[in-house]
């Protein structure tokens, strides 16, 4: 947010805000009946201008409602804070350019903030509270930014006062700004587009980029402006026969000559629209080559607001058919890879499709395939959230009005975590990658559960021919927890089995991550030991992991549960024969006439093994039968080669990207997203 600048003696610069105010709302909740909070949140969730984020004041032992948190992540989360917390601390992760104090059961109008934006826009270091009247309904006590960070400022806000400071009424707007002499000036004004679009010429910036080339010929600014969703060419040719008839391009056409002529780059995209968010180019630039050349920061922070806003300004949604993935991308652990491999099933059914990055946070290695490939918005009318079981609890502000979220989750045990139906309950329905988490949301949840396999790349050739000694590969990440993935197990199933060092049978075992618990001495001390056994423990590129599956003649994998399976279901559909616990989703595609299915017993978790532990179970897989499977591959390699291409034929036939794409195609169809 850019505030007046202090200069020497003399002079003074006029800086006016890009960006519109994001209140923090607190809503007083101490003394509140449940049905007064609803109320009041209901209110909040329907306004127009929604820079909105949410804190609960609440005293100690509120009942915290599920629905309270679904009303409020729409806009910018909810976080609740008791009496003993109001401290700088507990406000630390705070945005607002202002707060705002509302007592519950207060008429919250659906045009409130929106009015106060103009009336706040150049009072950003508000020393003391202000009490504003909206509407001649609703009073709102507000405070700057500046003393947000100040210990006294709830006082503040507290302290009863009954004088209005600022009245905004419905057909005005308070326009505030500082002349050339420097003393501020207030004016009220029209909230129509043409007299808004006056004031904000009058209060301009000067033009951040400077640049010899027309608006038309900026390549970096046209690509960036054609993944962002500001502009669609299929509706500017269709709304400009002109342009059509002449066969121009639409986004030159635009950027050259239509934006002068008033014209709008999308449905929603109005000419008058960037005047909300302060934009004004005085007539030398059209607003989305100001937007796209904008600090990379401020740029993608305005579309985010411009995004959110526009969907309740216009009334429509400026959703465009087909879907969008929301996941991480750029990371290389089996989210990210799931994420990645849903965009290549819609591919091959030709869904009209859109990635959309969520940094996971975790400290991993980069995957860089989708580096210029995921748009700044998600703007398909549909959207698939990939998340884990505990993230997508934090990540339900991505959810929005108007689209159709499904949640794409991945979870390893039979039970939820603590509160995860009551968010899963946000999203309009739940797709699960394997039935075992299919049942696990299903036994719990509200909303419609449907089993979407996890896509899986099928290699366009096999090894099936053995040249050498005998390779069984375990493969795992650290940092999915070593419990769960047992690589311990596949160790001692290995060494019973072919117990002889003159034995010459292979195992390799493949690690990364740092949290081993203790698992990775171990696997080197084997690998000490006994010389057929190598511990490969780096990242590998994705084609180094595909040859080394390759490599291999079999997988192993004794994992105590599994939420999908990505090391055994890559390594069958590269028609590998692999032994595998038979618990949890494996058992979707590892069954005795594809693989090497290994018994078990449930057993419960230990403390701390994995998170949300107490009162779950798992499998503990038998490692005589293990030791078992992998003896009858080394004694019969004709049966296992023919377990793995059944196995593979499965996997075109039910988890190639063409299989679940044609499924998702049907299932979007379904329901008129496309």
């Amino acid at each position: 947010m850019l505030r007046e600048k202090k200069r020497k003696e003399g002079e003074v610069e006029t800086a006016l805000p890009l960006l519109p105010p994001l209140f923090t709302v607190l809503v007083d909740a101490r003394a509140a009946s449940h049905a007064e909070i609803t109320a009041t949140l209901r209110a909040l969730d329907d306004q127009i201008y929604r820079n909105i984020e949410v804190c609960l004041l609440t005293q100690e032992g509120l009942r915290i409602d599920p629905a309270w948190d679904a009303l409020c992540r729409a806009l910018r989360g909810i976080s609740y804070m008791t009496a003993s917390e109001q401290s700088t601390g507990g406000r630390r992760n705070w945005r607002g350019d202002f707060a705002c104090l509302i007592a519950p059961g207060s008429k919250i109008g659906a045009s409130c903030f929106a009015r106060l934006v103009s009336a706040l826009r150049n009072t950003l270091d508000l020393d003391t509270a202000c009490r504003i009247r909206v509407q001649d309904e609703t009073v709102l006590d507000v405070i700057g930014r500046e003393r947000l960070e100040d210990e006294p400022f709830l006082e503040a806000l507290f302290r009863p006062r009954g004088s209005i400071d600022l009245v905004v009424r419905p057909t005005q707007t308070i326009a505030s700004w500082m002349d050339p002499e420097g003393t501020t000036r207030q004016e009220a004004l029209s909230t129509s587009p043409s007299r808004l679009m006056r004031m904000f010429r009058r209060l301009r910036r000067s033009d951040p980029v400077t640049s010899e080339k027309s608006d038309g010929d900026n390549e970096d600014a046209k690509q960036w402006i054609l993944r962002s969703g500001l502009f669609d060419g299929d509706w500017y040719l269709q709304a400009n026969a002109d342009v059509k008839e002449a066969s121009m391009d639409p986004l030159y056409h635009y950027l050259t000559f239509g934006w002068k002529e008033k014209r709008s780059p999308t449905r929603w995209f109005s000419p008058s629209f960037p005047t909300l968010f302060g934009i004004d180019t005085a007539g030398k630039k059209s607003p989305l080559s100001f937007i796209s050349q904008l600090p990379a920061a401020e740029r993608d922070d305005l579309l985010d607001r411009m995004n959110v806003v526009a969907r309740r300004v216009v009334g429509t949604p400026p959703f465009k058919p087909g879907v969008s993935v929301l996941g991480h991308f750029s990371s290389v652990i089996g989210l990210g890879q799931s994420a990645r491999n849903l965009i290549y099933a819609a591919d091959a059914s030709r869904l009209p499709v859109s990635a959309y990055n969520v940094p996971s946070g975790a400290n991993t290695p980069t995957d860089t395939e989708f580096h210029t490939k995921c748009a700044r918005a998600v703007d398909r009318r549909a959207a698939i959230h990939v998340f884990d079981a505990i993230t997508f609890m934090r990540l339900t502000h991505h959810v929005r009005s108007g689209r159709t979220d499904i949640l794409y989750p991945f979870w390893e045990l039979s039970r939820l975590p603590a509160g995860a139906e009551a968010f899963a309950d946000t999203y309009d329905e739940i797709w699960a990658p394997s039935t075992f988490v299919a049942e696990a949301f299903a036994s719990g949840c509200n909303r419609p559960v449907h089993v979407v396999p996890q896509p899986v790349r099928i290699p366009a050739t096999t090894w099936d021919e053995r040249d050498g000694p005998l390779r069984f590969l375990a493969l795992l990440d650290f940092d999915s927890f070593a419990t769960r993935k047992n690589p311990e197990g596949a160790v001692a199933a290995y060494l019973r089995a072919f117990p002889d060092p003159a034995e010459d049978v292979r195992l390799c075992v493949k690690v990364r991550g740092t949290s081993d618990r203790g698992s990775r001495p171990l696997l080197l001390e084997a690998a000490r030991r006994d010389h057929r056994i190598e511990v490969i423990d780096r990242t590998l590129s994705r084609s180094e992991m595909d040859s080394l599956v390759m490599s291999c003649d079999a997988i192993v994998s004794l994992h105590r549960s599994e939420g999908f399976g990505f090391a055994a279901a890559e390594a069958m559909a590269a028609a590998k024969p692999v032994i595998s616990t038979d618990y949890s989703a494996t058992t979707d595609f590892v069954t005795p006439e594809t693989g090497y299915p290994v018994a078990y017993e449930i057993k419960p978790l230990a403390p701390e093994s994995y998170v949300d532990w107490k009162g779950q179970v798992w499998a503990e897989p038998d490692i005589d039968d293990a030791a078992r499977a992998m003896r009858e591959i080394a004694n019969d390699w004709e049966t296992a080669k023919a377990k793995g291409a059944r196995g593979r034929q499965l996997m075109i036939d039910r988890f190639s990207p063409e299989a679940v794409g044609r499924q998702m195609r049907m299932m979007l169809l379904e329901r008129d997203l496309l």
